[in-house]
């Protein structure tokens, strides 16, 4: 997630921008030095807060940054290793449990609801951060092909659970 990050920053705003991000944040460099371990992972923690220096340093007016980041995201992935569990949308909603568990080390998700062409899922016990809730929501658009994703229920809002509802 961390590495995507990134992308979209160099992507969006150019190199400069995630040097940038990196000098301000330099605990966050030795992610990018390729040191990390093979299969070590990356604390949530890093990933929200170089998305969140992002969206300040970088387009502190842009209220959609977060889920443009997490489309972004969706497109990156999906070209790569995740490409057969997002290869269409059926297979996308069986998968979700699993593919939650390879992005999140907190919580669990769970489809609460599957019609014909929408479905709700629920994250439980999630230790996340809001601006994670509107890249998974991001996320959700890029791979179901729609616009029509809504958040309808977040711990940090005081509810039980993050809750998304997508339709296509």
């Amino acid at each position: 997630m961390l590495l995507n990050s990134a992308a979209f920053v160099r992507a969006r705003f150019g190199d400069e921008a995630h040097r940038e991000l990196l000098r301000v944040q330099p605990e966050l460099a030795p992610y990018f030095r390729g040191s990390l371990p093979e299969g070590a992972r990356v604390p949530l923690a890093a990933v929200v807060r170089y998305q969140k220096a992002a969206h300040t340093r970088l387009a502190p007016e842009d209220d959609g940054f977060h889920r443009d980041l997490g489309r972004f995201a969706a497109v990156h992935d999906s070209q790569g290793n995740l490409a057969h569990m997002v290869s269409d949308r059926d297979t996308l909603v069986k998968m979700l449990r699993t593919l939650w568990r390879t992005f999140f080390d907190s919580g669990s998700l769970e489809v609460v609801e599957a019609g014909e062409r929408s479905f709700a899922a629920r994250a439980i016990d999630f230790e996340g951060d809001p601006v994670l809730c509107e890249r998974i929501a991001g996320v959700a658009e890029a791979h179901f092909r729609t616009t029509d994703v809504e958040h309808t229920a977040c711990v940090f809002r005081d509810a039980p659970a993050c809750e998304w509802r997508v339709k296509w």
